[in-house]
């Protein structure tokens, strides 16, 4: 994990000027500080849910609710025109997903836009959210997706690697693909990112993770 920390006081960021920082929100802070505190703990990872601007209210409201959702759907279409079988899948296939770095917020920022003309990082700015989600490697109902050739219907580990805990065959929700992380049930978001808070977070902690 990379990290660029703030000074104690949670003062002004390294590298960016005060003009910057003064387009940004307490909520920079918070996720700053949320990210150091974490990587000081052996009992917890920072994991996170990146979405649109459009539901962060939502989310803001109700936490991460495990569903089954929009992007997922859009693939088990794709995947077969059977309603029945559709309708079966989504019955039991809510889920949380979530990662180990944001990089998936650009591509929720594309989703979300209908404007071709604006590069990834004013997509994310305008578009994007991301969910910061502490958890205990122990969290109950929480997998990664193992395997090569992963596919529906495979195995997935719980994330503390305990191999007397995994998911086999139709308990793994539709749409998990190999790496994949996902939680059976809701979770809570220590907090939420947009705008300019969001673009200088990643910029700051996750460089590699973007392209602009």
């Amino acid at each position: 994990m990379k990290l660029i920390r703030l000074s104690e006081e949670l003062q002004q960021p390294y590298l960016f000027p005060i003009e910057e920082i003064n387009k940004t929100t307490t909520n920079l802070h918070i996720a700053e500080k949320i990210l150091k505190e974490v990587s000081q703990n052996e009992d917890q990872v920072l994991l996170f849910h990146s979405a649109s601007i459009f539901e962060n209210d939502e989310i803001i409201q109700n936490g991460l609710v495990a569903q089954f959702g929009g992007w997922v759907e859009e693939c088990l279409h794709g995947a077969t025109d059977c309603e029945e079988t559709i309708e079966e899948i989504k019955e039991k296939s809510a889920a949380v997903f979530l990662s180990e770095t944001p990089g998936w917020v650009v591509m929720k920022a594309r989703r979300a836009s209908k404007d071709n003309k604006m590069n990834d990082k004013e997509l994310v700015e305008k578009y994007g959210q991301l969910c910061l989600v502490v958890v205990e490697y122990d969290e109950s109902g929480l997998y990664r997706a193992q395997g090569e050739k992963w596919s529906h219907g495979g195995i997935a580990q719980h994330f503390s690697e305990d191999p007397r805990e995994e998911l086999y065959q139709d308990d793994v929700p539709f749409g998990v693909e190999t790496g994949d992380i996902f939680s059976l049930y809701d979770m809570e978001a220590a907090v939420t990112l947009t705008g300019k808070d969001l673009v200088l977070f990643i910029e700051r902690n996750f460089p590699e993770d973007v392209s602009w």
